[in-house]
């Protein structure tokens, strides 16, 4: 009798066998031997497909007319667009020609049992030094969507990143349903939202840690990596504005990233209405808007159909609240319309109109249930455990922080996966949550100012590793007696139509003039994923000064790390 144990060895032996035929076939769940294809795959994915080698290193750049020195992957910024199918391997063999270390996150995958591969520096791995490699192995399981990829480490994010589209191996998960045609389109395209500095990285970087300098200020906006404006350096082969290229009366999905280190933007397209499809990777009740609000970190899909006359109309962003630049535009280009090159170059100077910030239509946000999505789980009623995060800027040492629950966060020596596979028990340390997997997670999340002003602003919280729902929201300072109650009654009266994702926006929410708290948000979650899992504001210069924290997930029968 041939025992299940025994069946593992075979099957892995024949992938590889189908990989040098140049078929790679996958089980529809990641097997157990996984562990094992990333020790290898050093020596064997390069002649397999889904294999990316990627060079990060500077090069001389001019993507808003203003030449400086960027960091390229492969020569392009922004990086290569990676689209794959669910339940494939993905593999890429990252160099780091810097001179300062590097990681990359895969945000939006959510690493089941490759948690090696998620890119959190010094979480789940160490930094790959100046002229060091590394491979990140991954198995893409059931999570098609919009995605992405960016550097986690200091401020790279503003030059290292790009889109990671996942797409249905079968036909959309709507198709044989009766909502079938509120999500029907003909073709999509793909924007990624940037903004872009005139400083060196390594200035930037150094005013984020030294208290009273401020941020340098934001010269571009981007679409797709390009913008245009009149520079002292500027730079005669500057491509100006991207075009984007689409017909009449079509239907397109585009998908929405934004990959810019500190900002919200403001999306709309001109004369033209937009329906919101998908969130951070779900696809939702569709929702039509005439903008989006999309901060750092999220992705959004909108159907856009075109049916205006033909002509070229003005996509923009724009900085939320602002002000900020006005050259953050691409040109939608109808078939059969003018010419759109005169646009691409026309100088905007000045600065938009601040924008009163209001938590657009999130509350209206949720997963489709006719869907029956494998990703969604019920919104859990009751809790077994709620954990308090508390913000609060505080000055140390003359140092600009950001502490949690008066705790300044500390990066270790060791990555703590590499600590965790050791025996060690990393909840020594404040900044490091144990949770149970299969536990019912509460989070309190308590906003507060970030700056002397009290100024309370918006902040986007990622969790890596999993995803989860808002299930209320507060004014000023959470009381767990008065406010415990009305989470409960919300989750009970939301009939689980709550938003659903992987980052969410905290907006201030205040009734006091000035002091306090900036209001609370309560985050609901079953533990699900088994690995160690930064949770971080992904408006960059927050996290580097502190802004973020780790929930170590794991069975009771494992702690160290179930089925990675």
């Amino acid at each position: 009798m041939l025992k299940v144990s025994n069946i593992y060895p075979i099957l892995f032996s024949l992938q590889f066998v189908l990989l040098f035929w140049g078929q790679w076939v996958l089980p529809q769940q990641a097997p157990p031997f996984l562990d094992k294809f990333c020790i290898l795959c050093n020596n064997t994915c390069e002649n397999g497909p889904n294999f990316h080698r990627w060079i990060v290193e500077e090069q001389v750049v001019a993507p808003d007319n203003f030449e400086q020195v960027g960091k390229v992957i492969n020569g392009q910024f922004p990086g290569p667009t990676i689209t794959i199918g669910t339940f494939q391997h993905l593999v890429v063999l990252v160099e780091n020609r810097l001179s300062v270390p590097l990681t990359i996150h895969w945000h939006g995958l959510h690493q089941q049992r490759t948690v090696a591969a998620d890119g959190a520096a010094l979480v789940t791995q160490a930094d790959i030094p100046p002229n060091g490699k590394y491979t990140y192995c991954m198995f893409i399981e059931d999570e098609p969507g919009t995605h992405m990829y960016h550097a986690h480490t200091n401020i790279d994010i503003i030059w290292i990143h790009g889109a990671l589209i996942v797409k249905d191996n079968n036909p959309p998960i709507w198709a044989k349903t009766r909502d079938a045609s509120k999500y029907h389109y003909d073709e999509e395209r793909l924007l990624i939202l940037e903004q872009l500095f005139h400083e060196p990285v390594e200035r930037f970087f150094q005013s984020l840690t030294t208290a009273g300098l401020a941020r340098p200020a934001t010269q571009s906006l981007m679409i797709n990596g390009q913008s245009f404006g009149v520079w002292p350096t500027s730079n005669s082969d500057a491509k100006g504005y991207s075009v984007i290229s689409v017909q009449r009366m079509k239907t397109y999905r585009f998908r929405l990233i934004n990959l810019s280190s500190e900002l919200m933007f403001r999306f709309e397209i001109e004369d033209h209405s937009l329906t919101v499809i998908e969130m951070d990777g779900i696809i939702c009740v569709p929702v039509k808007v005439d903008h989006v609000d999309i901060h750092t970190g999220q992705r959004y899909s909108v159907l856009v159909t075109m049916d205006q006359p033909v002509g070229n109309y003005l996509t923009q962003i724009i900085q939320n609240p602002g002000p900020g630049p006005l050259n953050g535009v691409a040109i939608l280009h109808y078939e059969h319309a003018a010419d759109p090159t005169p646009l691409r170059k026309m100088s905007r100077p000045g600065a938009s109109t601040p924008i009163v910030t209001d938590e657009w239509i999130v509350s209206q946000l949720s997963p489709n249930p006719i869907l029956k999505q494998s990703r969604v789980y019920p919104v859990p009623k009751t809790v077994d455990r709620t954990i308090m995060i508390d913000f609060q800027s505080q000055i140390v040492g003359g140092l600009a922080t950001i502490q949690i629950n008066g705790h300044q966060f500390r990066s270790p020596e060791i990555a703590y996966l590499d600590q965790i596979r050791d025996g060690v028990n990393v909840t020594d340390n404040l900044q490091v949550f144990e949770i149970l997997q299969g536990q019912h997670i509460q989070l309190i999340m308590q906003n507060r100012a970030t700056n002397p002003t009290g100024n309370c602003g918006t902040h986007p919280f990622h969790f890596h590793g999993r995803y989860f729902y808002v299930a209320a929201t507060g004014p000023d300072v959470f009381d767990p007696e008065r406010d415990g109650p009305l989470i409960d009654e919300n989750v009970r009266a939301s009939g689980g139509r709550l938003q659903f994702r992987d980052v969410f926006v905290q907006y201030p929410e205040r009734t006091l003039a000035t002091g306090g708290g900036c209001g609370w948000v309560a985050i609901r979650l079953i533990a699900n994923n088994p690995g160690i899992w930064l949770t971080h504001c992904h408006i960059t210069s927050h996290m580097l000064v502190g802004k973020m924290f780790v929930l170590w997930e794991h069975s009771d029968l494992n702690p160290i790390l179930l089925g990675e």
